[in-house]
Formats: structure tokens, C-alpha cells, sequence
């Protein structure tokens, strides 16, 4: 059984372009963020997006289990940045 992040729309992993930007900048972990600047990273398999000031950090929904309740066997996400990342399969 495989489970899957439900996003309404992914966008590419860049920066946009904002024409006449002048959109306050984000930190986060130490980092300087420009408006509309985005990320789609695998690990941690989150979404990360400045948008006028304000972070906005997504994750799987639901999180990523630990085991599937079946003795040796648990679950691996199948990889590559988000929301590829969400989807996961069972490994025994």
C-alpha cells in the first residue's frame, strides 16, 4: 500500500520573477530568502517559499510512518524532491 501527499498544484523548482519587486525578504535557518524565492528539497521532504515576509513551510500530509505494523517491514519514502517525496512504499 502506498500513500500520497495531495497538493493542489506544484510549482518548479526556481525563483520567480516578481517585476517592481520591492516584497520584504524572509530568514529562515539563517538564511536570507527574497520574495517569491521557493525550494522544493527532498531532506527534509518540505516545501519552503517566501512570500512577502512570511515562510511558508509544507511537509507530507499525512507524515511519513515509521512501520507498517507488520513485523520487519516498513515504509521508505520513493524519493526526489517535494511532493514526490510523500509517496512511500512498504519494504519488508
Amino acid at each position: 500500500m502506498a500513500f500520497f501527499c495531495s497538493l493542489a498544484y506544484v510549482i518548479p523548482n526556481k525563483s520567480i520573477a516578481y517585476e517592481g519587486s520591492g516584497n520584504a525578504s524572509c530568514i529562515y535557518n539563517g538564511t536570507e530568502w527574497k520574495h517569491n524565492d521557493y525550494n522544493l528539497s527532498s531532506d527534509p521532504c518540505v516545501f519552503l517559499w517566501c512570500r512577502n515576509g512570511n515562510m511558508t513551510i509544507e511537509g507530507c500530509d499525512p507524515p511519513i510512518p515509521t512501520n507498517s505494523g507488520y513485523g520487519n517491514c516498513k515504509y521508505v519514502s520513493l524519493g526526489g524532491p517535494f511532493p514526490d517525496c510523500c509517496r512511500y512504499t512498504r519494504i519488508c
